[in-house]
């Protein structure tokens, strides 16, 4: 890693397309960051088809099955960020679907860290809360069965 620029630890979430997910591993590849992987149980994706990276650490998380809008998408996330946290020391962490695609450069993204101590996370305060409660004022218990992309996959 470069001393000088904040080190970035990116956790991402991949269950699809291999070509997706290996440019965005190429994208990501950098000396400024280390990609933590998790691979959804359900995909079809294997880890032998994942490009590694030539300056970045590729880890692969052990694989669950995660369902769009279930508890499990958290469980996932919180996971992957233990993992990178038993596994390195980071300045930032990224949370990343492996359908993403980053805009900037990755020596870009870590200068714009550099020396930073700030917070970016979104949640819920007095000020933002009517903002915020339509999207947990009541707990689904069907979802994973409802979902329209869980439908899809048969689950």
């Amino acid at each position: 890693m470069t001393e000088s620029l904040a080190k970035q630890a990116y956790l991402v979430m991949a269950h699809g397309d291999i070509r997706l997910l290996n440019a965005l591993v190429s994208a990501l590849d950098s000396p400024y960051c280390d990609i933590f992987l998790h691979i959804d149980a359900k995909s079809s994706l294997r880890r032998e088809d994942v490009q590694r990276p030539r300056c970045s650490g590729l880890y692969f998380m052990e694989p669950m099955s995660v369902y769009w809008a279930d508890y499990t998408q958290t469980e996932c996330e919180l996971r992957l960020l233990s993992y990178a946290m038993d596994n390195g020391e980071y300045d930032y962490f990224h949370l990343l679907s492996g359908a993403d695609f980053p805009l900037r450069s990755q020596k870009s993204i870590a200068s714009y860290f550099a020396g930073r101590d700030d917070i970016f996370l979104h949640y819920a305060t007095r000020d933002n809360l009517e903002h915020c409660r339509p999207y947990v004022q009541y707990y689904h218990f069907f979802q994973r069965q409802l979902s329209s992309a869980n439908r899809a996959h048969g689950f």
